[in-house]
């Protein structure tokens, strides 16, 4: 998280969503400050910081397509760049940000040669989607498009009182993404769906929430995302303390 206390605004740092970009220029150019930790959630930040009064501040988030979100990921895992998910220094239990999920999931896709379709089965078939925007959608009140990244980031906080004066610069960009995918209806249903009816107010300019068919969306997954969407509220906010406590960088 970023925060301005002079311009009001808490910007929240959702993973594969220009989230480090943002914070480098938002800590290097216009005086901002870090909040907890990069990717820190706005429960974890009312149970810690309280004389925050939040209510009072513009709460800013970048929304992307949870397809792409998926395919970047996909990428990073299958890439392994920088050995980030093989370094023992890099886990959970050692002082890192690497959780024991993430490396099953990069030890499945290098052990089973797996394309992206075969990593969404594996990883959405019984449990649908779901990201860190739906751990702060309630308390939202302004997004950035992701596919209009570089005009929202200026429209946005100037509208706050920064004077932007340049384009935000890319960093930590993900290599090798390939081409733009497009996703079976059926898979967009199943798999998506869930997460992006729950985030719908975030989420109506991205491209797979324009193609959902939203009324095929099945209530047996609505309820499985709502009950694992809680068990992961419960999870973050316990993941959240523990990275609190450690030096984890906003723009790495």
């Amino acid at each position: 998280m970023i925060v301005s206390y002079d311009k009001k605004f808490i910007f929240v740092g959702i993973p594969f969503s220009a989230c480090s970009a943002i914070s480098k220029e938002l800590l290097e150019r216009y005086g901002c400050e870090t909040l907890l930790h990069k990717h820190a959630s706005m429960p974890a930040l009312l149970k810690v910081r309280p004389d925050i009064e939040v209510k009072n501040y513009e709460i800013i988030a970048v929304a992307r397509d949870p397809i792409e979100m998926s395919l970047t990921l996909y990428h990073w895992l299958k890439d392994n760049r920088n050995e980030h998910f093989t370094k023992s220094e890099n886990f959970v239990e050692n002082g890192g940000t690497v959780t024991r999920r993430y490396r099953n999931l990069y030890s499945a896709i290098q052990e089973k040669s797996m394309t992206f379709e075969e990593y969404l089965d594996y990883c959405f078939r019984f449990v649908p989607f779901d990201g860190l925007l739906s751990e702060n959608s309630k308390f939202i009140t302004k997004i950035i498009r992701y596919e209009k990244l570089q005009d929202d980031f200026k429209s946005c906080f100037g509208a706050l009182g920064l004077n932007i004066d340049r384009d935000l610069p890319g960093y930590n960009l993900t290599e090798n993404k390939g081409s733009e995918y497009h996703i079976d209806q059926k898979i967009l249903i199943k798999y998506f769906g869930p997460y992006l009816l729950y985030n719908a107010q975030s989420c109506q300019h991205v491209e797979s929430y324009r193609m959902l068919d939203e009324n095929a969306v099945s209530s047996f997954d609505l309820v499985k995302f709502n009950f694992f969407r809680r068990l992961k509220s419960y999870y973050r906010l316990k993941l959240d303390q523990k990275f609190m406590s450690r030096d984890v960088s906003h723009i790495d």
